[in-house]
């Protein structure tokens, strides 16, 4: 088995521009993983888009057709030797303190972390499906 030199960690931030084109295409063979910083959370534990601020699901629970930008879809299946990393982004101590006190329920009738399983549970499975892949993996960041 060959040892896996690849050095470099990233994220999509810039995903579809130019530079992050160009790069992805002149240093993917150095690339080792890309964190996807496309999945914000709310205070209530509801996962939304973090470009467009909409949520992922409507109070029914069910998908409201908001989807990651296009290009990272083509640059996961174009890319199959990066690690995806399905990152969720929860920034500032207003959103972070309730999701860690985990003590008020939802309009929905849930606990934020709950909300929060419940609603990562299936964007996984709407990528899942997309994509035809089970590589797809979710790290939890704190800013």
């Amino acid at each position: 088995m060959d040892k896996d030199n690849r050095r470099i960690l990233t994220w999509s931030l810039n995903a579809g521009s130019e530079a992050y084109v160009n790069d992805l295409k002149k240093y993917s063979h150095k690339i080792y993983t890309i964190g996807l910083h496309e999945f914000g959370v709310r205070a209530d534990g509801k996962v939304y888009d973090l470009r467009t601020t909409q949520n992922y699901f409507n109070p029914d629970g069910s998908h409201t057709g908001i989807r990651f930008p296009i290009v990272i879809e083509s640059d996961m299946m174009n890319y199959p030797s990066i690690k995806w990393f399905a990152q969720m982004v929860l920034f500032g101590w207003n959103k972070v303190k309730p999701v860690l006190d985990n003590n008020v329920l939802n309009s929905e009738g849930r606990y934020a972390q709950d909300q929060f399983i419940v609603e990562s549970g299936k964007i996984l499975d709407i990528r899942v499906r997309r994509l035809h892949c089970r590589e797809l993996k979710w790290t939890w960041k704190r800013l």
